[in-house]
């Protein structure tokens, strides 16, 4: 069956509401013939195919939360088929609950908040990747989670569902061991290029212009405004154990790696942007390459980063290094 979130628009009508219910290319249409649209508990007078409504109606039935609509063998348009419901009432919609945590992947713990925006229902959930019931554990605090978890929870009232079932996984990770790094000093080594580039280069496929050393991410090196790149090298030093998020914002386009991991991607010409990337982390020392390449026209890069203890912030000399 293809199961469909909610309904994407109502319009409403003198005692009865017509529900848009979400709409199919044919490359998914159910191949079943079955189209599940969960969360409505209304009861539905008909469905129809809203390009012709004067077809014949759709057979439906409910299925708990969830109408089934029995649909054609195949899409009657085969870009977007849309069915509409006529249901008895004002539309009584329930969303799934919704889960909210730092990240989905954690080092020894994580709480997981399970909540929902519906009114006057219970949520019941399971960690082990089954279909919530009304006899699964009712959530009344955060979740606390030691081990890699699949969370389901579903919204219900009076004993019976009324919200199709949320499903999430949170997997315990191993962080990225340190480097075993001696005789490093503040600063980080940078390599300049000249050339006109529309993505980043492969640096080591070119002539090396100037290198040296600076004590952050800067420009302070170049010799002309436009048509020009560096690549940065060296380490960083991470305070504790723990997932870091680290962004750049550049134009033109860029890249950041800690060790080979290329953690986070915001290449190509653009006027300033920000992207942003995760990863998990040892306390220590860890490799960091930042590449950048400006074509014309204005010319920015910020590297930041945000972890356990530290807001959000422009990385600091403090924490960069380089090999005497």
């Amino acid at each position: 069956m293809s199961r469909y979130s909610k309904a994407v628009g109502v319009v409403a009508a003198v005692g009865v509401a017509m529900v848009i219910a979400a709409g199919a290319a044919a490359g998914d249409w159910p191949e079943d013939k079955k189209l599940i649209v969960p969360g409505i508990l209304n009861r539905i007078q008909q469905a129809r195919i809203l390009a012709d409504w004067h077809t014949d109606k759709l057979e439906t039935y409910r299925q708990e939360d969830a109408i089934v609509i029995k649909v054609p063998e195949t899409a009657p348009d085969t870009i977007n088929t849309v069915i509409a419901l006529d249901i008895d009432g004002k539309p009584d919609i329930f969303d799934p609950p919704v889960f909210t945590a730092d990240y989905n992947r954690f080092l020894d713990a994580v709480d997981v908040k399970i909540s929902s925006d519906n009114k006057n229902v219970e949520i019941r959930y399971t960690a082990d990747g089954s279909d919530p019931s009304v006899r699964s554990t009712l959530v009344q605090d955060m979740i606390h989670l030691s081990e890699t978890t699949v969370l389901s929870a579903r919204c219900f009232k009076e004993g019976r569902p009324v919200s199709a079932v949320a499903r999430k996984t949170y997997f315990r990770v191993k962080p990225h061991a340190a480097s075993n790094v001696k005789d490093l000093i503040s600063g980080i080594q940078y390599t300049y290029y000249e050339g006109k580039w529309d993505i980043l280069p492969d640096f080591g496929d070119l002539p090396v212009v100037k290198e040296g050393v600076v004590p952050n991410f800067d420009f302070s090196p170049r010799k002309q405004t436009d048509y020009f790149g560096f690549k940065y090298e060296g380490y960083i030093k991470i305070p504790q154990n723990g997932i870091y998020e680290f962004y750049t914002a550049s134009d033109d386009g860029s890249r950041l790696y800690i060790g080979k991991d290329l953690v986070v991607d915001n290449n190509g010409r653009h006027a300033i942007q920000e992207k942003q990337g995760t990863i998990e982390l040892e306390k220590g020392y860890h490799p960091i390459i930042v590449l950048f390449f400006e074509k014309t026209g204005d010319d920015d890069l910020i590297v930041s980063v945000k972890g356990p203890g530290i807001e959000k912030q422009v990385i600091p000399d403090t924490l960069i290094f380089h090999v005497k």
